[in-house]
């Protein structure tokens, strides 16, 4: 893929796409970024060895929060042997393209509904606000950012773990 895929939106690449498939390895987190149904899906993984694997508490400051959390399973773009945590981009506020997410057979009716809906969900809100799709780039940095916390929060779970084995192991 080029730099300039970056740029794209969701409605750029057929649903069920994978654009970005990566393990970071100093922590061993994954990125997967997909092409969903409405928008880009976005998720990170640990492998069923790593200490976040299974961890359904996990929280994370991601695109309006965590809505998709289970193990992986074969025949899915979530590969088996990993827990995968997700996000979606199609929320208040989110430029959905609507119209492009049809079935290539949807009839000429269902279209002009799909149009008048995406017409109201994608208007001015009573601030001014007009929704804004995001591109390729700006999902990629946005679970990069999640993959830095994360890796993080591990190098500081595993300073505070070292400190608890000092100070039991500590003589009295």
């Amino acid at each position: 893929m080029s730099p300039s895929d970056l740029l794209q939106f969701a409605s750029d690449y057929p649903i069920g796409t994978v654009l970005r498939d990566y393990v970071d390895p100093d922590s061993g987190l994954r990125m997967l970024i997909l092409r969903g149904p409405f928008s880009f899906c976005a998720y990170v993984g640990a492998h069923a060895d790593h200490a976040m694997a299974g961890l359904d508490e996990l929280e994370f400051d991601c695109h309006c929060g965590i809505t998709f959390q289970e193990w992986g399973q074969a025949g899915t773009p979530w590969e088996e042997n990993w827990f995968w945590w997700g996000w979606d981009y199609a929320h208040f506020m989110d430029a959905i393209p609507w119209e492009e997410s049809l079935p290539e057979d949807a009839t000429p009716e269902q279209r002009r509904l799909m149009a008048l809906i995406s017409e109201q969900l994608n208007a001015v809100d009573f601030l001014g606000q007009r929704p804004k799709q995001k591109t390729l780039g700006q999902v990629v940095e946005d679970t990069l950012d999640v993959m830095m916390e994360l890796k993080e929060a591990l190098v500081q779970s595993e300073k505070f773990a070292s400190l608890a084995v000092f100070k039991q192991n500590k003589p009295a």
